[in-house]
């Protein structure tokens, strides 16, 4: 009973104490408690994920659920442990280099898409934390989507997407010698 309150609790994260209008994502996608129908488990553990845009969004996130573990805890006279594991950081482009890739995507005549705010965990994002940059998706043909089993990337998309990659790296570095001497 104590794992589902706090479930049903969490839940209520996103919808009750964050703002309306920013991305902000709690899930629990993994619940494990118990081996047998007829005895009540002395320990069930809880997992899953979470996702904001911001700094403060993801330090609010963590609050919350730390505080609803101990409160839900302590209500069924349980006791919760939380041990958070921090994901990677938003992912969010700079415009200074989103120029740039633009510029070389039109050059070599590729279609060039938006991409709308996602709360996708990327790796890459911890590099933002130390340098700015531009994160870029490649579309392959007609495919699943990422992370399905049954992704499939259209070999003919391999070349022309790193004639791209090469031909922006090569560019990033001429803009930054360019940044730089005009420094001195």
């Amino acid at each position: 009973m104590t794992a589902a309150a706090f479930v049903g609790a969490v839940q209520t994260v996103v919808s009750r104490n964050m703002d309306p209008f920013a991305a902000t994502l709690v899930s629990v996608t993994h619940i494990e408690g118990g081996y047998n129908w007829n005895v009540i488990p002395d320990e069930t553990f809880v997992e899953g994920t979470t996702r904001s845009m911001s700094k403060e969004g993801r330090q609010a996130i963590r609050n919350r659920i730390e505080t609803l573990a101990a409160s839900t805890a302590a209500a069924y006279e349980a006791r919760a442990e939380v041990q958070w594991i921090p994901g990677p950081p938003a992912l969010i482009n700079d415009a200074h280099w989103g120029i740039l890739a633009r510029k070389v995507a039109e050059k070599q005549g590729f279609d060039k898409q938006p991409m709308a705010p996602s709360l996708g965990g990327e790796d890459f994002a911890f590099y933002y934390d130390k340098v700015p940059g531009y994160f870029v998706f490649v579309g392959t043909g007609h495919s699943y989507p990422n992370h399905n089993a049954k992704f499939k990337v259209n070999p003919a998309a391999l070349y022309p997407a790193s004639q791209y990659m090469a031909e922006l790296a090569c560019q990033a570095v001429v803009q930054i010698r360019q940044e730089g001497s005009s420094k001195k």
